[in-house]
């Protein structure tokens, strides 16, 4: 098969204000990436999209968080005891006291056995212990040793001190659930909190070095538990997080699209675009050149409502159980994953976004290119196959160049959520580069004819994705936002938490149809109706995103 080398010469032209931000000065604002004062938009940003609609047409692995899904529940776990044999963890059920505010447990450390007396209290059901005295054993839990508060009054969690149930037999624990409680453990020890003393600490740190200690010299470990299908899930505290045992990556398996790892056995996007993993590496047979801004350089500074990464925490938005219709977990069976994400187009652009005020130590002070701005950029290609070829092509544009319509469209930069970043990409000049009679000879591929003809009939997705990236889809009077209360969307995620996860009611991802985004017809009769609307809190709408199948 000839294999084809050369250069795709693009334009990219700004639909909304776009803001690819350098550098933070030091006035806290950030302003727009330059190379030698100009307005440049790197050529990873315009790579990273780019491949994102190569994966989709092409069904190709899907690259993604190796953690677990986790969250908190309002629901009380039970306390017990774990404990190592040698081979195996063992779960051993356990009565937990609380020790008594007047007793100093400085002294103690996670894990040690206390000697203690039991006594009950008259005001409530709890169980209390005096360490130091009596005939009783137990072993010693404390793990925020900070203040939290309550109502706006600083409260003390109280240690504890967990006596073994000698009714109940031990119970062996299985390898997964001991990972997922350890993943836990690491996430509490990245957490700071104040000390008190205006200083900040780790909150899991002295819990984490305990844990090590039940393998390697027989420590007996407190632990909160909640019993599952499969296992246990593990926690510090009694109301806290819990992690899943399924994981992104296990949904991803599941459908067949996990990350590539061998040269050998790759999928389309990682045959073009390269990929690196533990094992193996493969490189890259395109380059993307920076985009360099050609004429339209105006840029104004702008105020964003805070962005957060992706939470781990808020699987409903990612996961879907048609099983269910409120509350749901990834280890429930039917739960699957949702499909690809990207970003709705927002004609308000900025004007859409610039509604949606957040508190000002969250949010952020960009400079952005107006729409209209233009950008030229290179695509460097290396022995690639013409079905490479034309498939690349189409997914800078879905085959634009050859229908004359502009309206397909792509995210880049920062405030994608928001409304920013719609830039439509044409594709100028494609030139391949022959060695004939040695010599190089260039040659005008701009020609080559009936490609949507070659492409559509090996794609997937083509219908959805044309939905999607279409800068008109969405009507101008809609606003592309995430949820909020009164325009401050940390507020309502902070809010929506304090609703028990049985009672949330969990809004569909907008769809590019009826479901899950599989035709067109029905975008603007299903869709769009809901972009407007108020929610109260406790109910999800991912008004920013859609979620696409993740193979046909």
């Amino acid at each position: 098969m000839e294999l084809l080398s050369g250069v795709v010469r693009c334009g990219l032209t700004a639909k909304t204000e776009i803001a690819v931000p350098d550098m933070q000065l030091d006035d806290g604002s950030f302003p727009f990436f330059r190379v030698d004062g100009m307005p440049t938009i790197p050529g990873s940003a315009i790579r990273g999209v780019v491949r994102s609609v190569y994966e989709t047409l092409t069904d190709s692995c899907v690259r993604t968080n190796e953690g677990h899904f986790h969250a908190r529940s309002s629901e009380p776990k039970k306390a017990g005891l774990l404990t190592w044999d040698g081979e195996h963890y063992y779960l051993c059920p356990a009565e937990r006291y609380r020790i008594v505010d007047t007793c100093d447990t400085s002294k103690y450390s996670i894990g040690e056995e206390v000697a203690f007396e039991a006594s009950a209290s008259k005001g409530d059901s709890s169980n209390w212990a005096t360490p130091g005295k009596g005939g009783r054993k137990g072993f010693f839990l404390e793990v925020n040793r900070f203040e939290a508060r309550k109502n706006g009054k600083a409260i003390r969690s109280h240690a504890s001190i967990f006596e073994k149930k000698l009714n109940e037999e031990r119970q062996l624990v299985d390898d997964l659930s001991i990972q997922c409680f350890e993943e836990n453990i690491n996430l509490y020890d990245l957490e700071t909190c104040a000390d008190g003393k205006g200083a900040q600490k780790k909150v899991g740190r002295l819990y984490k070095e305990a844990f090590f200690q039940v393998k390697n010299s027989g420590l007996v470990l407190p632990v909160w538990y909640e019993k599952t299908d499969d296992g246990f899930r593990f926690a510090p505290s009694q109301l806290s997080r819990g992690v899943f045992a399924i994981g992104p990556l296990n949904f991803i398996e599941t459908v067949g699209l996990a990350p590539c790892e061998t040269v050998e056995d790759c999928c389309p996007a990682c045959e073009l675009f390269g990929f690196v993993s533990d094992g193996a590496a493969r490189p890259s047979k395109v380059r993307f050149g920076d985009a360099r801004c050609v004429s339209g350089a105006e840029i104004e500074r702008v105020s964003l409502s805070a962005l957060m990464e992706p939470k781990m925490s808020s699987f409903e938005f990612y996961l879907r159980n048609d099983r269910v219709t409120h509350s749901f977990n990834p280890d429930d069976s039917d739960t699957v994953l949702s499909g690809r994400k990207m970003y709705w187009h927002s004609q308000k652009g900025l004007k859409g976004a610039s509604q949606l005020s957040c508190r000002d130590d969250l949010g952020g002070t960009y400079e952005a290119i107006k729409p209209g701005a233009r950008f030229e950029f290179s695509i460097f290609f290396d022995e690639v196959t013409p079905d490479q070829l034309n498939n690349l092509l189409f997914a800078l544009n879905m085959g634009e160049i050859w229908s004359g319509d502009d309206s397909f469209c792509v995210k880049i930069g920062h405030g994608k959520p928001l409304g920013l970043g719609s830039a439509h990409i044409s594709v100028e000049e494609v030139f391949l580069r022959k060695y004939e009679s040695s010599e190089y000879v260039v040659e005008n591929a701009l020609d080559w004819k009936q490609l949507e003809a070659c492409v559509l009939g090996r794609l997937s997705h083509v219908d959805t994705l044309k939905a999607v990236m279409n800068f008109g889809t969405v009507p101008s009077e809609k606003v592309i936002a995430y949820p909020s209360i009164n325009g401050d969307g940390l507020a309502w995620y902070q809010k929506n938490r304090k609703v028990s996860r049985e009672k949330r009611s969990y809004k569909e991802v907008l769809e590019v149809d009826g479901r899950y985004g599989y035709r067109t017809e029905d975008v603007s009769a299903h869709n769009v109706q809901s972009f407007g609307e108020k929610k109260k809190s406790g109910e999800v709408d991912s008004r920013w995103a859609a979620l696409l199948k993740l193979k046909s």
